[in-house]
């Protein structure tokens, strides 16, 4: 019985190794996994790379505040949202974030690695601790910090800016 088992495994090692270096030899151009010449599925006709374009930090939490969802976030949106957030993110209802506190709602709020991660976004005076006001500040400074075309207009295309190269809009809006 140990014979026909040790046959049995001797077997099937030599088809498996037969196996694997049909395939290693087989693969003589470019790893054709890994290699793509366009984006896969139906909007690969058409699709140019140029357009493609890249979140600024902050971007989904700023396009979250879009109550009325016309691409267009109001400074009163924006007020309404950073309150509404810094309910959500004091967890012990005490009035004031904690380091804690703000890097688990930055992280529930998709910017654990983000801008929004960062503490002195928040809390300016550098207490550890982030007050209602120091938040709702922060959320302002980074909405005043998105470069836009028209000054006191956030809009859905001014939390994107283009893949690889600068955009050539104006520097930031201070009219928010």
């Amino acid at each position: 019985m140990k014979m026909i088992r040790r046959t049995i495994a001797a077997t099937l090692a030599l088809l498996g190794a037969g196996s694997l270096s049909q395939m290693a030899s087989a693969q003589t151009g470019p790893d054709t996994i890994d290699h793509l010449e366009g984006p896969p599925g139906p909007l690969a006709a058409g699709f140019n790379r140029q357009d493609a374009r890249l979140m600024r930090p902050g971007a989904l939490l700023l396009a979250s505040y879009d109550r009325n969802v016309d691409g267009v976030i109001t400074m009163r949106e924006i007020d309404d949202g950073a309150e509404a957030s810094f309910l959500v993110a004091d967890k012990d209802g005490d009035g004031v974030l904690g380091g804690f506190e703000q890097s688990d709602w930055a992280r529930a709020a998709g910017g654990g690695d983000d801008i929004l991660a960062n503490p002195m976004l928040f809390d300016a005076d550098l207490d550890r601790q982030t007050t209602r006001e120091e938040f709702l500040a922060g959320v302002k400074r980074l909405a005043t910090s998105v470069e836009t075309d028209e000054p006191g207009v956030l809009r859905f295309r001014d939390l994107t800016k283009p893949l690889g190269e600068r955009d050539n809009r104006r520097t930031a809006s201070r009219d928010f």
